[in-house]
């Protein structure tokens, strides 16, 4: 815009990972303008397509065109400076359910995790996760953190509170409410830290992002069950884990 203010749209959405302060840095970064003078518009099918929330693959999906869509505004910019509103546009490749990609766009990651066991009062805890993830280059190393550390506490849930429940005769879930299905509070929360290696990987996108939602759930489970055997001496292979399993 001719106040030096910009507007990046896209159709995808953002779930609660951060895809619009993620936006907003990429396009600060390739116009020179400060964050704050960028406004996002997400979510509606009014707007140039997008990529689905899915496979952590939405960041590493908008790199390009939104790099590309400020290039198109700044060279349209240079030709009329007279123009009140500018518009660029930007478009890229899918990065997400590709049958044939030439090269991996995954990320990875190792979890290693402490557990405490008291036997005299069967009490089992995960006292203590340490992550180290490799996502390519961290945008944003705030809401990054933010979704590993909220996976692995789903991890913690799947590994020892959550568990579905059905009517033998009528296959319908018994524990279909949050009183009788037990997830995990903020009691049960371990301490956390996490690790981004940050080593850019620049067959994916300009930028060398990839992605880290999934990845910080994938592992926490087994790792808790590798850390129950280690304290207790019982191999688990049924989730979640129970007293019973430990005690019997």
């Amino acid at each position: 815009n001719a106040d030096g203010t910009a507007r990046a749209t896209c159709a995808t959405q953002d779930i609660g990972t951060g895809t619009y302060t993620m936006l907003a840095q990429i396009a600060s970064d390739a116009l020179n303008i400060p964050v704050r003078h960028i406004t996002v518009s997400l979510g509606d099918t009014a707007l140039p397509p997008g990529p689905m929330s899915g496979g952590s693959m939405a960041t590493a999906s908008v790199i390009p065109p939104t790099i590309d869509a400020c290039k198109d505004a700044l060279r349209k910019r240079e030709r009329a400076p007279a123009q009140d509103v500018v518009v660029g546009y930007g478009r890229s490749n899918r990065t997400f359910g590709n049958d044939s990609p030439e090269k991996s766009s995954h990320s990875f990651g190792a979890h290693f995790i402490e557990v405490t066991w008291q036997p005299e009062i069967a009490r089992l805890r995960v006292r203590r996760v340490v992550s180290v993830i490799d996502g390519g280059t961290i945008i944003n190393p705030k809401t990054a953190r933010n979704q590993i550390e909220g996976a692995i506490v789903f991890g913690v849930g799947m590994a020892l509170f959550e568990e579905t429940r059905y009517d033998p005769q009528t296959a319908a879930p018994l524990n279909r409410n949050f009183a009788d299905y037990v997830v995990t509070s903020n009691a049960d929360h371990p301490a956390m830290d996490v690790t981004f290696l940050d080593y850019p990987d620049y067959d994916l996108n300009p930028l060398g992002a990839r992605g880290v939602g999934e990845i910080g759930l994938a592992g926490v489970a087994p790792a808790i069950t590798s850390a129950v055997y280690h304290a207790t001496g019982v191999r688990v292979r049924d989730l979640p884990v129970s007293i019973e399993d430990l005690i019997s």
